[in-house]
């Protein structure tokens, strides 16, 4: 069962498309390139990044001319947004790799299991 409070956990987190933008820009260290990989205009990447910074309340990166880098704490966020994506392609990696499930039983339990109506009685 899933807790009640899990909504509150996550109220605090940026959305998850300005963390993909953020994490494909800090890879690349180029707006452009990650505008590219995510099919995004470089504007809509620099909009992204610059609402996640206010989200955060600091700069997560030094932008000198055309050229940008991470701050120490747009390395922290990297590093962190990294772990937590690679987590969640994990889990997706397991459950598509498991869903073949064997179903073993009478014909009536299998039955009931395609299809949640057959074998129900009504009174």
């Amino acid at each position: 069962m899933i807790n009640s409070h899990t909504k509150l956990r996550y109220q605090r987190l940026p959305a998850q498309q300005s963390i993909r933008v953020f994490e494909a820009a800090a890879r690349h260290l180029n707006f452009t390139l990650a505008a590219e990989e995510l099919a995004m205009t470089q504007s809509g990447i620099s909009k992204q990044i610059k609402a996640l910074e206010s989200f955060l309340n600091t700069s997560l990166f030094i932008r000198k001319g055309q050229k940008i880098y991470l701050t120490d704490m747009g390395r922290l966020f990297y590093d962190r947004c990294v772990e937590a994506l690679d987590c969640l392609q994990h889990a997706v990696d397991e459950i598509r790799s498991n869903r073949t499930i064997a179903i073993t039983g009478s014909t009536n339990i299998r039955m009931s299991l395609a299809d949640p109506s057959h074998g129900t009685t009504t009174q």
